[in-house]
């Protein structure tokens, strides 16, 4: 089946959890962050192209793993959402950080590439929350407990593990000298060639959402995402 990158924005998704899945399986790591690179790339369903590489992973990359405290990956991902999503105070809010161009199309106001999302912990995002205040994480997607003060290896690309997008600087309060610190395993090869070698492993793919995080509350939520993702997808067609 084919899969877009669109539908990282709104929830949980097949593209953006590929991605995770991938790199967790070559780091071993026990949380993963990543963001869509683009607003709208499609894989088509059916015989999958080193072309096809450049709509998953458009960047060089390498993989890193990083050391962050439970506190500090709740950090990261509060400023994270807080560049993607507004404080809704009724359904008929955008729950989209969007606006509308001179052309009348409707964009995202800040950069796709800096939405990150996390693989290996159950969390949700109440958009009815300032900023600061909206992630709550549950467990670990094992079941085991998510502490604060604990230490925990985390996969990211290189671009973020060194600071760009200063969700590690700016959100978790990492110094650029001790996020140097931090770095605990660097990939020999670049992302995409980790992608490609994933994906010739396994022959066939089916990318599934792991549905581990949702943004609440969903009486508001639901109609939200259905009305600015239309916006969205109609400024794009």
């Amino acid at each position: 089946h084919p899969i877009r990158s669109i539908d990282c924005f709104f929830g949980s998704a097949a593209f953006s959890d590929l991605i995770h899945d991938i790199q967790l399986d070559y780091t071993g790591a026990q949380i993963s962050f990543n963001a869509p690179l683009t607003f709208d790339t499609i894989i088509p369903a059916g015989e999958i192209r080193i072309s096809d590489m450049f709509g998953l992973y458009r960047y060089e990359n390498q993989l890193y793993v990083l050391s962050l405290t439970g506190e500090e990956i709740i950090k990261f991902l509060e400023m994270s959402y807080d560049m993607w999503i507004c404080t809704m105070q009724s359904a008929d809010d955008h729950i989209m950080r969007m606006r509308r161009i001179e052309t009348g199309i409707w964009i995202f106001s800040n950069l796709a590439f800096n939405f990150d999302t996390a693989v290996g912990i159950d969390y949700t995002v109440d958009v009815s929350k300032p900023p600061g205040k909206r992630i709550c994480v549950k467990r670990m997607s094992n079941g085991e407990c998510f502490c604060a003060k604990k230490r925990y290896t985390v996969a990211m690309n290189s671009y973020r593990g060194n600071g760009g997008g200063e969700m590690l600087t700016n959100g978790a309060g990492i110094t650029l000298k001790e996020l140097r610190k931090r770095i605990v395993a660097v990939s020999e090869i670049d992302q995409r060639q980790i992608i490609t070698n994933y994906i010739e492993r396994a022959g066939t793919i089916c990318p599934k959402a792991h549905n581990n995080w949702r943004f609440i509350p969903e009486e508001w939520t639901t109609v939200a995402i259905e009305r600015d993702r239309k916006m969205l997808d109609e400024s794009f067609c």
